[in-house]
């Protein structure tokens, strides 16, 4: 991700809620400080804990390679 507005936020929790309800999980990537301002203001880093990465190549050593 690289902007995220108000509708996006809130799209974010409605998708995170289905996702859950479904015994799934969501991810969110970004390498945008603005983004990652913002999804701390919000606590999003709370929410999505263990789910939220600055960076691809986190989310690919923590997720993908360890899935392998």
């Amino acid at each position: 991700m690289t902007f995220i507005c108000s509708g996006g936020v809130g799209a974010l929790v409605y998708n995170l809620n289905k996702v859950k309800k479904l015994g799934g999980a969501m991810y969110i990537i970004s390498s945008n400080e603005y983004v990652n301002y913002i999804l701390e203001t919000l606590k999003f880093n709370i929410v999505f804990d263990g789910f939220l990465f600055t960076s691809f190549e986190n989310f690919r050593e923590q997720i993908i390679e360890k899935a392998e």
